[in-house]
């Protein structure tokens, strides 16, 4: 109770602040590309299903999927990144909106449900799963290969003498997951090593978030076996 009132007193506060601000949108010039560089852009979207408590002190239309997807869309597009890595993508939004598309504007995917089998294909599930995913390229990169940590699922490669039963428990409970794609660039043969994760996000559970970060790290270096550059993304929240 004490927590949902802070977040009342957070919003009545935002609405206050922001409310009357004038925005001035900043036009981007688009950089030239150079022979190696990669620019990345990675964006917690917002799933449609928690935007419920923003409705506090957002207009209720400007909440509505299609006017969020239009919006979400025209903003990553103005960025024009190589790699889009994205978090709290909702799995129906992304077969039926995302990858189609970045798809028809010349991007591969990998996506990820949270806490779902990988290769979960469109049922009663999908519709309350949101992921993660990653967007790059076609005419930039080969994908190399990728993997889906879905972190629940190391908790048995931890022993009761290095974490307690008690909390194993409490770790196979978490949906979290991250993302990993090795990616060779088409005009230098180079690789890099792309990952996007979203950790657990309560406050007081900050040791939670370092054991999911060991574990992404480490299936990181497994994968990456040449030692290519590490990009690594996500929302961590920190």
């Amino acid at each position: 109770l004490m927590w949902a009132r802070k977040c009342v007193s957070s919003c009545i506060r935002f609405k206050r602040q922001y409310a009357t601000t004038n925005w001035k949108r900043i036009e981007r010039t688009p950089k030239p590309q150079v022979r190696g560089e990669v620019s990345v852009l990675t964006y917690n979207i917002l799933s449609q299903r928690t935007t419920d408590p923003f409705k506090l002190y957002c207009n209720h239309e400007y909440l509505d999927q299609n006017y969020r997807r239009k919006n979400l869309v025209e903003e990553i597009k103005s960025h024009n990144a190589d790699v889009i890595c994205l978090q709290e993508l909702d799995h129906l939004e992304y077969l039926d909106h995302y990858k189609i598309i970045f798809g028809d504007l010349g991007y591969n995917s990998v996506y990820v449900p949270q806490g779902r089998d990988p290769n979960l294909v469109r049922g009663i599930e999908s519709t309350n799963a949101h992921g993660s995913s990653i967007f790059f390229r076609k005419d930039k990169f080969s994908q190399v290969s990728h993997k889906s940590i879905l972190y629940p699922a190391f908790a048995r490669s931890f022993t009761p003498k290095i974490l307690s039963t008690k909390f194993l428990n409490f770790f196979t409970r978490m949906w979290n997951i991250g993302v990993i794609v090795l990616l060779e660039m088409n005009d230098t043969k180079e690789q890099i090593c792309v990952a996007t994760t979203h950790l657990f996000w309560h406050p007081d559970h900050e040791h939670v978030r370092i054991i999911q970060a060991h574990i992404l790290t480490e299936e990181i270096q497994k994968l990456n076996v040449n030692n290519a550059p590490v990009i690594l993304t996500g929302d961590f929240n920190r």
